[in-house]
């Protein structure tokens, strides 16, 4: 099966004129920040919005920061649209979004599930605490 997936380029970018953290206004701009995101789908079509965001750096405290946008969940590449679509299937529906999870994760196995430990465990460094080494 072929996806048919739309892929929509855009880019954000404004000035930011103080830092977030500190409020000097000695933030000058950085780089660009290419993000992926999913957006809703629309008659069958899965749409992927590709946007490139402006990065900006504090000369005084160091930090850098990203632009935002109200139409992205911050360090999600889900949109708000894509959540709230989630949310009123499950309304619609009449289960809870936790059951949802259980469904979707339920068949999933986890790799290393053990009732036990083994016998011999291998330690590459070990350091006790009562004795400091001094070299």
């Amino acid at each position: 099966m072929i996806k048919r997936i739309r892929i929509v380029n855009a880019q954000l970018f404004y000035t930011l004129h103080r830092c977030p953290q500190g409020g000097m206004n000695l933030l000058v701009k950085n780089s660009k920040r290419i993000t992926n995101a999913r957006l809703a789908s629309f008659n069958g079509v899965e749409y992927h919005l590709v946007i490139k965001k402006q990065r900006f750096l504090c000369r005084n405290c160091g930090g850098t920061y990203g632009a935002h946008s109200d139409l992205l969940i911050k360090n999600h590449t889900m949109t708000k649209q894509v959540k709230h679509r989630i949310f009123s299937t499950t309304k619609i529906i009449g289960i809870s979004t936790s059951t949802v999870g259980k469904i979707l994760y339920g068949n999933t196995k986890t790799l290393y599930k053990c009732e036990h430990l083994p016998e011999n465990i291998c330690f590459d460094e070990f350091r006790s605490v009562k004795i400091l080494l001094h070299l």
